[in-house]
């Protein structure tokens, strides 16, 4: 059954009368903004917006000296999502917040009532991350049957059995409650997922995009990266303690998914095609991020995240139709500006105490089976398809490597509540490792 509760407000105002003669005024349990700045005995920086600004500023500068000592340090050769993870660690609850409690400028700056507009924002950046990974995405009948055999079997079968390795490593290694006891699906995703884009900056970085071991490994992360998208679709779905439920997930997504592919497709065609160039109109471009939001929204109130809204909306629009001078300019707002705040959020949700409750024979076994599975997958497939050694070696230790996504299926197990704090953080462990490899 529809909640009937989804359109009914949430705030009750309180009336109260006005000094004006038969009007009644709406009161609501809310800070107001106020501009009398300094001049009065208000401290600004108890208000939203400017210990929002501030917040930003700091995540903002953070990220940025963490991407200049990467750069600097070349012959680590490590993607830029490491020095925006470990940004994030430093401002989270295992860094700068450890300091909440005992320095009173700190716990104003990131106290919980002060991180929910960030959270919002962090989320915000991390739909439109994902509507870009879609868009790069092609996976058009054509590019589908290019990819060879090879590359679907290693693929498939590295998925695979680091999906079920996740599932015994999150079972016989990890303590978990009956309530946790469905955050081994959320495992399984973030150990079988090959980051697209980190792999893509690796290979770009050491020349070898345009190699024949290079064009095998994307064509595989691609192949990977579907089935990550689909595995973490359907995860999230069957994660409700109701069959009746999840079966209503999953057919209102199979209904979203076949709308915007058979309706909203074609109108942005129709619409893009009357542009001349990249020179898209206002009204285009508003349409685009618009419908961004609005496929995020639809996605969310199915019960399945709003990041595959967002995903299957890039996905669904021709690789060749958007121009690449509004990918550009999107691409540089979201990843400069928003996205180091989500990863800040993150940081927030790992507790290096909380590891205490775990034993380190146990933390170490997960991490090293983890780093382990995939690439020996990897290189005992690709003997059976008769690949050198070598490019099996190679194969097998890039797509070893992490993204966003392992990330993003840890923190939609947080958010569905089926993760405890300390498994968290042994699996962000896990994640952050093989990132950096």
């Amino acid at each position: 059954m529809v909640n009937q509760n989804l359109f009914n407000g949430t705030v009750v105002p309180i009336m109260v009368k006005s000094l004006r003669p038969g009007v009644l005024l709406s009161c609501f349990a809310a800070q107001v903004e106020v501009d009398n700045g300094t001049w009065y005995q208000v401290n600004p920086l108890d208000q939203a917006l400017p210990i929002f600004i501030v917040q930003l500023i700091l995540i903002t500068t953070v990220s940025k000296l963490a991407i200049v000592v990467n750069k600097y340090f070349k012959s680590v050769r490590q993607p830029l999502i490491v020095a925006e993870i470990l940004a994030g660690v430093a401002l989270g609850n295992s860094g700068l917040g450890m300091w909440k409690t005992k320095n009173s400028y700190v716990g104003a700056l990131f106290n919980i009532d002060r991180v929910l507009l960030l959270e919002t924002f962090g989320n915000l950046g991390l739909i439109y991350y994902w509507f870009l990974l879609g868009l790069e995405m092609d996976v058009t009948t054509h590019t589908l049957h290019r990819i060879g055999k090879k590359a679907y079997a290693i693929a498939l079968s590295g998925a695979v059995i680091s999906f079920v390795t996740g599932l015994g490593l999150y079972r016989f290694c990890l303590p978990y409650s009956q309530s946790f006891s469905k955050g081994f699906l959320f495992w399984g995703v973030a150990l079988s997922v090959t980051g697209l884009p980190a792999l893509t900056e690796v290979l770009a970085s050491l020349k070898l995009l345009h190699s024949d071991v290079g064009r095998t490994a994307m064509s595989v992360a691609l192949v990977n990266g579907i089935f990550s998208w689909v595995s973490l679709t359907v995860v999230i779905v069957v994660s409700t303690h109701s069959i009746l439920i999840a079966l209503c997930r999953l057919a209102a997504m199979t209904i979203f998914i076949l709308f915007c592919v058979f309706a909203i497709r074609p109108a942005i065609i129709w619409v893009l095609q009357r542009t001349d160039g990249d020179e898209y109109s206002e009204g285009a471009i508003c349409i685009i991020l618009a419908g961004v939001l609005a496929c995020g929204l639809a996605t969310d109130l199915i019960g399945v995240t709003s990041l595959v809204g967002a995903f299957v909306f890039g996905l669904i629009i021709p690789h060749d139709v958007l121009g690449n001078r509004f990918v550009v300019a999107v691409q540089g707002f979201v990843a400069d500006f928003l996205m180091p705040v989500w990863f800040t959020l993150c940081g927030f949700r790992t507790h290096a105490m909380s590891l205490k409750v775990l034993s380190w024979w146990k933390v170490c076994t997960t991490v090293t089976v983890a780093c382990i599975i995939k690439p020996a997958t990897t290189l005992v497939v690709s003997y059976f398809c008769d690949l050198p050694l070598h490019e099996g070696i190679s194969l097998a230790l890039m797509l070893n490597t992490k993204g966003l996504t392992a990330l993003v299926a840890l923190t939609a197990g947080d958010q569905e509540m089926v993760l405890s704090v300390s498994v968290f953080l042994c699996l962000s462990l896990c994640v952050s490792v093989r990132v950096c490899e």
